[in-house]
């Protein structure tokens, strides 16, 4: 009995081992398991920057709760002016790869002017459901480029409701017109009736022809998104980032310098000749004169 009582001592005592050492090893996998899902779950949560960069975009309206409003977005970037002009051409080729049904560069300018400004901007039609997403895209190419958002703008309208507005006033004005056609159909009118007849009917479709045209350009409005984007040079100066009150001080101080360096070189070469030549005649009158009239003194 005793010996049965010994071995079911021995084989609990190893299956708490065994248990104790299965503990142990799944331990450091929890812990890594902790470890990965720890980073992950940082990593979804966006950086101070991001956040930033995130606040300053426009906010994304979905199309479900702003039926018939046509947007337009405007985007100012600063970046460095030797930037500017291959940015412009990323952001066509960023253009391009949505498709032309998607996205059209509408207009681009690029102009370097003598005294070193740049009058940059381009112009786009987009898809409104992929505008949000592409002044987004856009932004994080000027960011790589070691640039910034400056200013960014979004405008909407109540195109929908004018369609509506229009479309009654045409039916009323179709409506007037049935009806002046008709009076034209009834024999023996004067002349005089028929000509106010015929002009009246003439100014109606007048207005009709106004109102297609309107709303031709109501449903392009909401078919298409306008975007613009203006480009302006920035540079940081001395290491401080542009728009800081380091750096607006800094530049004050060296356009300060610059006019004052301006002002010394222009008065070097308005006066200095005459300095000089008033300079060398007073040597000479020192050196020559004196000394004759001393002599003559004498």
């Amino acid at each position: 009995m005793t010996k049965f009582l010994f071995a079911g001592a021995a084989v609990l005592a190893l299956s708490a081992c065994g248990q104790k050492a299965e503990d142990r090893g799944a331990a450091p996998e929890a812990a890594a398991s902790t470890d990965a899902q720890g980073p992950a779950t940082d990593a979804s949560a966006p950086s101070s920057g991001a956040a930033k960069e995130l606040a300053e975009q426009p906010p994304g309206i979905d199309a479900n709760v702003a039926p018939g409003v046509a947007f337009d977005y405007r985007y100012a970037f600063s970046l460095p002016e030797v930037q500017i002009a291959r940015v412009q051409e990323e952001h066509a080729a960023l253009c391009s790869k949505l498709g032309a049904g998607n996205c059209r560069v509408t207009g681009l300018t690029f102009t370097k002017e003598r005294n070193g400004s740049i009058d940059a901007n381009m112009q786009f039609k987009l898809n409104p459901a992929l505008a949000l997403r592409f002044g987004r895209d856009a932004t994080d190419l000027v960011a790589r480029a070691e640039g910034k958002l400056e200013t960014s703008a979004v405008a909407g309208q109540d195109v929908g409701s004018r369609i509506v507005d229009g479309d009654k006033s045409a039916l009323g004005i179709k409506a007037e017109l049935a009806k002046i056609d008709a009076q034209l159909k009834i024999p023996g009118l004067s002349k005089d009736v028929r000509s106010r007849l015929v002009d009246q009917a003439d100014d109606l479709r007048a207005q009709l022809r106004a109102l297609s045209s309107q709303r031709d350009g109501q449903v392009e409005s909401l078919a298409t998104t306008p975007m613009v984007f203006t480009y302006e040079a920035g540079e940081a100066v001395m290491g401080f980032e542009r728009g800081s009150a380091v750096q607006t001080g800094l530049t004050a101080g060296a356009r300060s310098m610059e006019v004052i360096t301006t002002a010394l070189a222009f008065l070097l070469g308005a006066f200095g000749p005459w300095l000089l030549l008033a300079g060398a005649g007073f040597w000479g009158w020192r050196r020559f004169g004196r000394a004759k009239a001393t002599k003559l003194g004498d």
